[in-house]
Parts: C-alpha cells; sequence; structure tokens
C-alpha cells in the first residue's frame, strides 16, 4: 500500500514537470527493462501535452533534458543588480548615460589666434585705471596715475575710504584729532619679534576693537613655526610687508570706486597696487571697515581681522597661503628695484 502511493506521487510529480510551457520533454531513451502499467500510462498522458509543450518551448534555448531536471531549475533566473563601475576620465567618474564629453582639447580655440587686438585702455565714467597705459612696456612696473604730487582721495560713499587719506582722524590726547595714518607709520616702523608685538602694533590705532578682536589663528600659526621660520617671518617678511603697505600714498594716487550690484563699473590695478592694498588689509588699516553698523555693513571685510580670530585650522593654511604670496611679491619688487 505504501509502495503504491509512493509510485502514484512520483507519477504526478513527473506528470507536473511535463506540463511546464518551459521545459521540453525529451522522450527517453527505451529501457530494456519491461514498463510497468503505471508507466505506460504516464507515457500516454505525456505524449498529448508533448507536442504543445515542445512548441512551446522551440524558442527558449535553455532546454535540458528530462533526467537533469533539479528543483533549482524552476526558479526565476537570478540577475546581478550590482552597480557596474562608472568609467573614469582625469579622476572623475562619469555617467553612463554620458555619451559626449565636449570638445578635444587640441580643437579649442586659443589666444592670440581666437582673440582680436583689444582696445585702447582708457578711464572712463564706469572705468577706473589707476596706471599710466602710455607707460606700460613688458617687463616693466607700471607708473601709477596720477603722479603722487596729484594725487587726490574721495571721502564718501562712493569711494573706497583709504587709510592714507587727511579724512582719516583719530582721537588722540587732550581730546584732539591727529591723522590716523601718521599713528600707523609710527607704530608699524617698530621692530616685532613675535605674534603679541604685531597685536599690540595693529591694536593701537583700532583700539576701539581691542576687546572684541580675536588674533587666535595668528597665534597658532605662529606657534606651528620652526625658529629659523619664526625669525625669518618677524625678521624679514613683516618688516617687507610694512614697506608695502605704507607706500600706498604713492601707489595709490586717486579715489578707487566702489563696486556696487547691478552697476556696470570695473578698476583697473597693477600687481604692485594691489598687493599694497592687501598689505594693508594685512595690517588692518582702512578705516570704518571693521564694524558691521558702519555704511560699509554691505560689502565684504576688507581687513583681515577675521581671518586672524578663531581655532580653524583652514585659516592657518590661508594664512600660510597669504604669507607665502607676501614673501614672493617682497622678493620680486626687491630684485626689480
Amino acid at each position: 500500500m505504501r509502495s503504491s502511493r509512493g509510485k502514484r506521487a512520483q507519477n504526478s510529480l513527473d506528470h507536473w514537470l511535463l506540463k511546464k510551457p518551459n521545459v521540453t520533454h525529451t522522450d527517453p531513451e527505451p529501457d530494456e527493462s519491461p514498463e510497468s502499467p503505471d508507466d505506460t500510462r504516464t507515457q500516454a498522458a505525456a505524449s498529448t501535452s508533448s507536442q504543445s509543450s515542445r512548441d512551446a518551448s522551440v524558442l527558449r534555448s535553455d532546454q535540458t533534458p528530462l533526467n537533469a531536471h533539479r528543483i533549482t531549475h524552476f526558479l526565476p533566473l537570478k540577475t546581478d543588480n550590482r552597480k557596474k563601475p562608472a568609467p573614469v576620465l582625469s579622476g572623475r567618474s562619469i555617467s553612463s548615460d554620458v555619451t559626449w564629453l565636449g570638445v578635444p582639447l587640441d580643437e579649442l580655440q586659443r589666444a592670440p589666434a581666437c582673440s582680436g587686438p583689444l582696445t585702447r585702455l582708457k578711464p572712463t565714467n564706469t572705468h577706473t585705471v589707476m596706471i599710466r597705459t602710455d607707460l606700460l612696456h613688458p617687463g616693466k612696473v607700471p607708473v601709477p596715475y596720477p603722479s603722487p604730487d596729484k594725487a587726490f582721495d574721495c571721502w564718501d560713499t562712493e569711494h573706497v575710504k583709504m587709510p592714507c587719506s587727511k579724512h582719516n582722524l583719530f582721537p588722540g590726547q587732550n581730546s584732539t584729532l591727529e591723522s590716523r595714518w601718521v599713528i600707523i607709520n609710527r607704530v608699524l616702523q617698530k621692530s616685532f619679534s613675535s605674534c603679541e608685538d604685531l597685536k599690540d602694533a595693529i591694536l593701537k590705532y583700532n583700539t576701539a576693537q581691542a576687546k572684541g578682536w580675536d588674533f587666535t589663528a595668528l597665534d597658532l600659526y605662529c606657534k606651528g613655526l620652526q625658529e629659523d621660520e619664526c625669525e625669518q617671518m618677524f625678521g624679514d617678511l613683516i618688516p617687507a610687508m610694512v614697506q608695502l603697505a605704507l607706500r600706498v600714498d604713492r601707489l595709490c594716487t586717486q579715489a578707487i570706486s566702489l563696486l556696487r550690484c547691478q552697476q556696470c563699473a570695473s578698476v583697473t590695478l597693477s600687481q604692485e597696487q594691489v598687493s599694497c592694498l592687501l598689505a594693508n588689509a594685512f595690517f588692518c588699516t582702512f578705516p570704518r571697515r571693521s564694524s558691521r553698523r558702519r555704511e560699509f555693513s554691505n560689502y565684504p571685510d576688507i581687513n583681515f581681522n577675521r581671518l586672524f580670530e578663531g581655532h580653524s585650522q583652514t585659516k592657518q593654511e590661508k594664512l600660510k597661503t597669504l604669507l607665502w604670496y607676501f614673501r614672493r611679491i617682497t622678493q620680486q619688487s626687491e630684485s626689480t628695484e
């Protein structure tokens, strides 16, 4: 009885396998052993469905013989869902959807072939030119315009208020006003040996900011220097930067227009003039630019007091970059002289 049930279960499984549309039944080779009545009935039932099963599976290429069937053959095929690595160009990955990467570099137009002659550089109502364009020569430092004996400045909301302006006054002793530029010259021309000396000098002409300014980033940068690097900075670099900053009254001899949003305007300066302005920004000499409540509150900061504050490693790296720039600039000016 038990063997009869096992045979019927086996016959049912064979019949189910034969009826699967994705399986092609291959007639087994005749066996020499006599067939049982149950096998005869199974083959007779399979003959009626084998033709339709064979027609449905003609287009399939994964046909396997019946005796090679496994239970895993009837499970859905697994697909590899892992993302293939995107192609890389110049260190950056590119999406597989990208079919065009632009014009090859060797086909790009280059100057001077692609650019025509420039128009003559001249000042206009919207263009401030601070150098002599008639004295421009390759390899020579541009000459400031106008000459220092004809210098002029404007103390208003349309121009940069310069540290050397005669209108830049500072409260002195006995409630009197004295030139802030004179104080700046007197303080900065002293020798420096540490960050504390430099901090005290800057605060002497910024007394209103003595309690609010923080020089932590500058102090941490100086403490990270080697002994010889520190001596080079305060013995050579800082004095050279001081001399560059104090030349602003001879290099920037006219008022610099403020550039406002939604207004077409431009300013042309020489590299020497730009480095002079940056040196004054390092020593925080620009007046009325250290408070958010002043008339320049809508403009970016120009003095470096915000760069000197905090413990950020990023600010220390910026200081390293700026001081390296000043070293190159001051060495170039010494070589040209």
